[in-house]
Order: structure tokens, then C-alpha cells, then sequence
């Protein structure tokens, strides 16, 4: 497991000065040269994007589900055989499921962005031994003191 994901596993139970040697951090913030550095390292903070294709691919997700699969042999079995009205209602129950269970998650993505718009993204952060407040979280460096959790560094794993 790499440092940073043990660090994001066992974060709240380490001590303060552990976080900062692990950080390579101190207590009076980075320097602006030392942010800037991190900043080209590990690019910046950014709420990880969708793909265009997030509904497809929680569709497929949904119709990949092994007892979906078993429903749609035993309803192709049925038909086969000669049930059609047996292998038909199996058929519509598990449309009516995966339909219904995509729209939930739909739902429920879009709630979650517009709350996202709605949240305040500021932050308070330590550069040159001076606080600087009103910042985008997802500006701030992954070892700015006041690190905001709802952001992930791009090119690493959390």
C-alpha cells in the first residue's frame, strides 16, 4: 500500500507530528517556493470528474449483477421451452429493477452535484508562516495544514 493511502487510512489516529514528518510539512505551513513545487509535482487538487459515459457504465454495472444475469438465462430457458408468458414476466421484472435502480442512482448523482454547488469551497492555509484565507480547497497543496477532504490529488490513489 502506498504511503499516501495508508496516510488517508489511519489519518485521524496518528499523531500531529508523525502527519508532518510523513507530509515533509511543519506547523508554520510551506513556503510559497515549496507549495509551487508541490503544486507542479502532484498537480492540483480537483473533485474527480465524471466520465461522459457514468451513466452507461452504472447501466452496464447494474445489468452485469450475477442474479440479473441468472434471471436472464432462466427467462431465455423459459422462452425456449415454450413459456413465453412464464419467461416474459421475468424479463419485465428485471427491467422494471435495473430501470428503477438507475434512476435512483441518477437521482441521487445529481442530487449530490448540486449540493456540491452549493457547498462553500473555501479554505485557510499556511504559506510563509502567514494564514491565508478564502482559498478553493481544491487549490490548496495535499499538504496545506487545513487539507480539504472532499478534493483528491490527481495521479495518485487516496
Amino acid at each position: 500500500m502506498s504511503t499516501r493511502a495508508t496516510l488517508a487510512k489511519d489519518f485521524w489516529d496518528r499523531p500531529l507530528r508523525d502527519l508532518f514528518q510523513t507530509l515533509e510539512a511543519t506547523p508554520s505551513g510551506l513556503t510559497s517556493d515549496e507549495a509551487n513545487r508541490r503544486l507542479r509535482l502532484y498537480g492540483p487538487n480537483s473533485f474527480v470528474q465524471e466520465s461522459r459515459f457514468a451513466a452507461l457504465f452504472s447501466f452496464l454495472r447494474l445489468v452485469a449483477n450475477p442474479l440479473i444475469i441468472i434471471l436472464l438465462i432462466a427467462s431465455s430457458a423459459s422462452l425456449a421451452l415454450g413459456d413465453r408468458i412464464g419467461g416474459l414476466i421475468i424479463i419485465s421484472i428485471v427491467l422494471l429493477s435495473v430501470l428503477l435502480n438507475f434512476f435512483m442512482e441518477f437521482q441521487a448523482r445529481h442530487a449530490v452535484e448540486k449540493i456540491q454547488k452549493q457547498v462553500a469551497t473555501t479554505a485557510a492555509v499556511i504559506r510563509d508562516g502567514r494564514e491565508q484565507v478564502g482559498r478553493d480547497p481544491c487549490q490548496s497543496r495535499p499538504t496545506d495544514r487545513s487539507h480539504h477532504p472532499r478534493c483528491k490529488v490527481r495521479g495518485t490513489q487516496a
